[in-house]
């Protein structure tokens, strides 16, 4: 088992090596800042992606704690936010009104922004959290980015040591999986030895394994068929 393992602890471990390079050399920015602006919404002409929020109508917004209400990114349901009312957005550039529309709900205004802030050093101490940035890495959906943190090295070392990690994390833990012929389904093999006869507990693998690749295909195929 250790054997089988190893490769998998070794990614790992050498991706959280580079994770804690990348948040020794990045450092937050401060504030929330306009990602980008739904086309057709009522934002577009306005405001502009790279805009840092300062306040919207009378809540101040001096970081992501302050945006509570905030759903899927978008700038919604916040308290008497309602469609067609005007809604005073003040950014470090001047001050917008826009006009809230009903794109997601008949009952709910939105301002087709998207927000965005530099993560917390904390939040990647959560495994699962650091295991998500991967599957946004991989989306095209940035999580270090210049405009969200500053950097003490160039730029390219960042995207460098990001690639690795995230690399380093998905092969490690995909490596993980029970499945045949991976390291995981090697695993499990070599347990299921130890209790069953040999033909029994590799008939089960493949079960086993198959079950689990039907599992890969449901989640990934969506983003192909998109």
């Amino acid at each position: 088992l250790r054997v089988y393992a190893a490769g998998s602890v070794a990614n790992l471990l050498f991706s959280f090596l580079c994770l804690f390079l990348l948040l020794s050399l990045l450092t937050p920015n401060p504030g929330v800042y306009v990602w980008s602006v739904r086309k057709g919404g009522p934002s577009e002409n306005l405001l502009e992606p790279g805009m840092r929020v300062v306040q919207i109508d009378n809540l101040k917004v001096e970081s992501w704690k302050d945006l509570k209400n905030l759903r899927r990114g978008y700038l919604e349901n916040l308290p008497g936010f309602t469609p067609g009312q005007e809604v005073e957005i003040l950014t470090e550039k001047g001050s917008f009104r826009v006009k809230a529309d009903n794109f997601y709900s008949e009952n709910q205004g939105s301002l087709g922004l998207y927000l965005n802030w530099a993560v917390p050093r904390a939040e990647f101490l959560n495994p699962l959290f650091a295991a998500s940035v991967t599957v946004y890495e991989l989306r095209g959906e940035r999580i270090f980015h210049p405009l969200l943190y500053r950097s003490s090295v160039p730029w390219p070392v960042i995207d460098l040591l990001k690639w690795m990690f995230v690399l380093n994390l998905g092969v490690g833990l995909f490596n993980l999986l029970p499945m045949l012929p991976l390291d995981g389904g090697q695993m499990l093999q070599a347990l299921l030895e130890r209790k069953l006869p040999k033909k029994r507990a590799r008939r089960i693998c493949i079960y086993v394994s198959l079950a689990m690749l039907a599992l890969v295909l449901l989640n990934i195929l969506p983003y192909f068929l998109k």
